[in-house]
């Protein structure tokens, strides 16, 4: 009959709704643009990985990981994957010991990129960790980010898709 929501409702016999207005949440800006000091930490990390992936004999476990999952080594090169064998739980680190409470397990490293300059670093374990962290809770875990790595507002991949796609938000 081409009437309002509210008429329509009216017509059928139901109650009014009331409709609550709500204000969109602002925009996430980037949190804290990443030091060159931590870029360059970073990227020394990126490229041990990657080189570390491509060198294995057989690819090794990283790359036996990644072609289960369907990954082929043309990917790996494209968006800069690498394989690290020693990457620590999250919430492991005992700040008055000084140590890591559980050994440090393999991930894949996976690079995220803005505008050319690396921002992130995500690691994914090869497999789904179940441990008890430093404040005695249990959790489980499949990956964890270097320290201060910013996501924010950018497509994961962006950098191997020719500059088409890097402004893209997530």
């Amino acid at each position: 009959h081409g009437c309002s929501f509210p008429e329509a409702m009216e017509r059928l016999g139901a109650a009014p709704v009331a409709v609550e207005r709500r204000t969109p949440a602002a925009k996430r800006s980037v949190a804290h643009p990443v030091s060159e000091e931590w870029r360059a930490k970073a990227q020394r990390i990126v490229n041990a990985a990657y080189h570390d992936l491509m060198s294995q004999v057989g690819f090794g476990e990283g790359g036996e990981y990644l072609i289960k999952r369907s990954i082929e080594p043309e990917s790996w090169k494209a968006f800069g994957l690498g394989f690290k064998a020693d990457v620590p739980l999250p919430h492991t680190w005992d700040k008055e010991k000084r140590v890591y409470i559980h050994p440090a397990q393999p991930a894949i490293v996976i690079p995220w990129y803005r505008g050319g300059k690396l921002t992130a670093i995500r690691y994914r374990f090869l497999q789904q960790h179940t441990y008890t962290d430093v404040r005695n809770r249990e959790i489980s875990r499949k990956q964890t980010a270097m320290f201060d790595s910013d996501f924010s507002g950018v497509l994961y991949g962006g950098q191997a898709l020719l500059g088409c796609a890097e402004d893209l938000r997530t």
